[in-house]
C-alpha cells in the first residue's frame, strides 16, 4: 500500500488502521517522493490530490499512472466535491471525499486490493 498524504495526523490514523488490517504501508508526503515510491509496486495507492510542491493534483496522478503497473489500483483522496468525476477523468479506480469514515475507506481499499491481486494472477494473453 502506498499512502501519498501530507497531513501528519491523517497519516498516523490511516497507517494505524491499515496496518491493523495487515497492509504494509509506505508513506510519502510530496509528489516527487510519490513518483519515486512507485517502484515499491503497491497493490493500492491512496493519493491526496493536494500536496505541497510539484507535481501535485492531476499531474501527479498522471505521472504515477505512467510509472505504476496497470494492475495497481489508485484511489484519490480530497475534499473536492467533484472528486468522483476527476477520478474517472484521471483513470483512478476510486475516490474518497474528505472527511470520510474509516469503515468506508477499509471497504474500498479492501475491494481494490482484492481486485489488484486477482488482476496480477491472471496469466498474460499468449497472443
Amino acid at each position: 500500500m502506498l499512502l501519498v498524504e501530507d497531513d501528519e495526523d491523517l497519516i498516523a490514523c490511516l497507517r494505524a488502521v491499515l496496518e491493523d488490517e495487515r497492509f504494509s504501508v509506505v508513506v510519502v508526503s510530496d509528489g516527487a517522493s510519490a513518483l519515486e515510491a512507485c517502484s515499491v509496486d503497491p497493490l493500492v495507492a491512496l493519493v491526496d490530490l493536494h500536496l505541497p510542491g510539484e507535481p501535485s493534483g492531476p499531474a501527479l496522478v498522471r505521472g504515477m499512472r505512467a510509472l505504476l503497473p496497470p494492475t495497481t489500483k489508485v484511489i484519490l483522496l480530497s475534499a473536492e466535491h467533484d472528486l468522483a468525476a476527476q477520478a474517472v477523468k484521471l483513470g483512478a479506480d476510486g475516490a474518497l471525499e474528505k472527511p470520510f469514515e474509516l469503515d468506508q475507506l477499509l471497504r474500498l481499499v479492501g475491494a481494490e486490493a482484492r481486485r489488484a491481486a486477482q488482476d496480477r494472477q491472471v496469466p498474460a494473453d499468449p497472443r
